[in-house]
């Protein structure tokens, strides 16, 4: 199969480096909550740990063709959380009691 972009073609085999992802992060808004996320390594995944929702469980993905982490997912039953890096900068979507937030975070 032939790819015309760099961006289509398969991501190499391994896991995935979370490195990027991983730390401590600050919410560029001073009046937003949560002030503050810790994103550490679990086995067999991350951890994404906020004092409004404990730690949550969760799995990062690398962009296609890459093996470092731009991304991640984590999820418990009480909230949902989708973030990516966008050029240093995590942002990260919250789906909890019912409602959704978005929030940008800067390493801390």
């Amino acid at each position: 199969m032939q790819h015309t972009r760099t961006q289509d073609k398969a991501a190499p085999p391994g896991p995935v480096d979370v490195e990027p992802l991983l730390g401590h992060w600050r919410n560029y808004d001073n009046h937003a909550h949560p002030q503050q996320v810790e994103i550490r390594r679990r086995a067999g995944g991350i951890v994404v740990e906020a004092p409004e929702w404990s730690e949550v469980d969760g799995v990062a993905f690398a962009g296609p063709g890459a093996a470092e982490a731009v991304a991640l997912l984590a999820a418990d039953d009480r909230v949902f959380l989708a973030a990516y890096l966008n050029k240093r900068l995590l942002v990260v979507d919250c789906y909890a009691d019912n409602h959704f937030r978005r929030d940008h975070f800067y390493p801390a």
